[in-house]
């Protein structure tokens, strides 16, 4: 992805007054300059140490001399959370440090090697941003109907990314799986039973 290779530049300050804590980690993550995804259990509202629901916490802290990314690794730290990078999507997954980590087979998509510019989504339900995807593939793809009913919404911004990495980031995140009819070709994506 853009500006992964890069060296991580210095920011003189880095300050943060009242923010909540998602605009605060997605904040970082842009500066960051890599792809990424915010578990959909980092809503609006936060699940504290002791387990119970609670308002999003908001961040004040200032850091001095030092790169956005280490800002981020440092405040997902405090909060207990975590970043995961896929292997096979390039995506980096925000999560809670205790969440497992879901891997999803590409291999029903095939190979794709086709890198996307950018593909950009804000507040785009699901199975619609699942669709859009599939779409920009050529790839004949059936959502499953029980996706389109949950509340889960997506918004990002990916540079330089095949199709396939971002339907794998995507399932990665929603815990969904892709499966491929041998006869037809056609991919199914539905929610892991597991």
């Amino acid at each position: 992805t853009a500006g992964q290779s890069q060296v991580k530049s210095v920011i003189p300050l880095i300050e943060l007054k009242g923010v909540p804590l998602n605009d605060a980690v997605k904040t970082l993550a842009r500066q960051s300059n890599f792809n990424f995804i915010l578990d959909p259990k980092l809503s609006d509202f936060y699940r504290a140490a002791d387990g119970k629901v609670a308002s999003q916490p908001t961040v004040t802290n200032r850091w001095e001399n030092t790169s956005a990314e280490e800002a981020l690794t440092q405040l997902l730290k405090e909060h207990g959370l975590k970043m995961v990078k896929s292997p096979v999507s390039s995506v980096t997954r925000i999560t809670y440090t205790n969440q497992p980590v879901t891997k999803v087979d590409g291999d029903p998509f095939g190979n794709d090697t086709n890198a996307i510019p950018r593909i950009q989504m804000d507040s785009m339900p699901l199975a619609n941003a699942l669709t859009t995807i599939a779409g920009q593939a050529k790839k004949n793809v059936i959502i499953d109907p029980k996706i389109s009913q949950t509340n889960n919404e997506v918004s990002f911004r990916w540079e330089n990314i095949t199709a396939k990495q971002a339907l794998i980031a995507l399932c990665e995140n929603f815990n969904l799986v892709m499966t491929k009819d041998s006869s037809t070709g056609v991919i199914h994506i539905k929610a892991d039973e597991k």
